[in-house]
């Protein structure tokens, strides 16, 4: 019985870590401000700035597409940054993540992933200054939305 109980601890004890692994609150405020956005507006078309739903500063924004590996991510920032973060981030592995990566002066400020429930699958480039950084969501279901470049 005492090694079944040790196995259960062990068990939550990595899924707690594993879960606050993947945890990001600069992901988890931009989609929840994002959310907050398209429920609030109720239209077929909603017009958004990346700027307004984020609350730091940056320069310009780097999406990167589900499967981007850290060598593509490296080679559109122009400097080496990656290094495991495609992994960390799950963008390497999977069709429902795209990365965000923030970048000021040729620094990564801030990064995190969002799930392709907001789909950005549909967009023309990856690198958008803040002048540029704005979208169009259209709507596709209750809460489905696909994201394109204004």
């Amino acid at each position: 019985m005492h090694h079944i109980s040790k196995f259960i601890f062990i068990a939550i004890l990595f899924v707690s870590f594993y879960s606050c692994a993947f945890f990001d609150k600069n992901g988890d405020v931009f989609m929840k401000n994002l959310s907050k956005k398209l429920s609030t507006e109720n239209r077929d078309t909603i017009t958004f700035s990346i700027d307004d739903l984020v609350s730091f500063d940056w320069d310009d924004l780097f999406i990167f597409p589900p499967y981007s590996d850290d060598d593509r991510i490296n080679k559109e920032l122009g400097f080496n940054w990656s290094n495991g973060k495609a992994e960390e981030t799950a963008v390497k592995h999977s069709d429902q993540i795209v990365l965000f990566v923030f970048v000021k002066k040729n620094k990564v400020v801030k990064y995190f992933s969002v799930d392709t429930i907001k789909d950005f699958a549909y967009l023309k480039g990856i690198k958008y200054s803040k002048e540029k950084a704005k979208f169009i969501a259209i709507k596709r279901g209750e809460r489905l939305y696909s994201i394109k470049d204004l």
